[in-house]
């Protein structure tokens, strides 16, 4: 377990699994979640060669909040981070609120990112309501962010504790 000191003063957290000589990919988690994905290493990234890095997004974890970011600006720290790893290629999975933060850093980062994954992630909704066959959990997240957000914190600060 670790933390990047980025160049506009804020921390990336992040936890490797696996061949930490192996080849680099970066996982983004859902929403809520952190880079805390396993007890113990991960055998299976271990035993297939790769390198997982897993990112603290801005305000999870011990991730400085970035107030006002967009998904593309997520790209930007993504590159900070690489860069102070060494690391000059590498693909990039997202799973559920996570997915559209790796198809951002696809698109921003395209010399450097050889392939990215989006493992049922969200997309947007038409007209402005989630689909009908959503968790009843995540349509309620979605709901409290838009009209009661301080409502949504709240849960999420007390989830953290456990």
């Amino acid at each position: 377990m670790q933390s990047i000191h980025l160049q506009d003063g804020r921390h990336i957290g992040l936890t490797q699994y696996g061949d930490l000589e192996g080849f680099p990919v970066f996982f983004f988690h859902g929403t809520p979640g952190s880079r805390v994905m396993f007890l113990n290493d991960d055998p299976i990234s271990q035993e297939l060669g790769i390198r997982l890095i897993c990112l603290d997004r801005p305000g999870f974890g011990l991730s400085t909040p970035l107030p006002d970011r967009t998904i593309l600006d997520w790209a930007k720290d993504v590159l900070e981070v690489a860069d102070d790893l060494g690391i000059q290629h590498f693909s990039v999975m997202g799973v559920s609120g996570g997915g559209a933060f790796a198809a951002g850093c696809a698109y921003q980062l395209p010399d450097r990112v050889l392939s990215a994954a989006l493992i049922s992630s969200t997309t947007p909704f038409q007209g402005g309501k989630p689909p009908k066959s959503m968790l009843k959990e995540n349509k309620l997240a979605f709901f409290l962010s838009k009209k009661f957000p301080w409502l949504l914190k709240a849960s999420y600060r007390s989830q953290k504790k456990m």
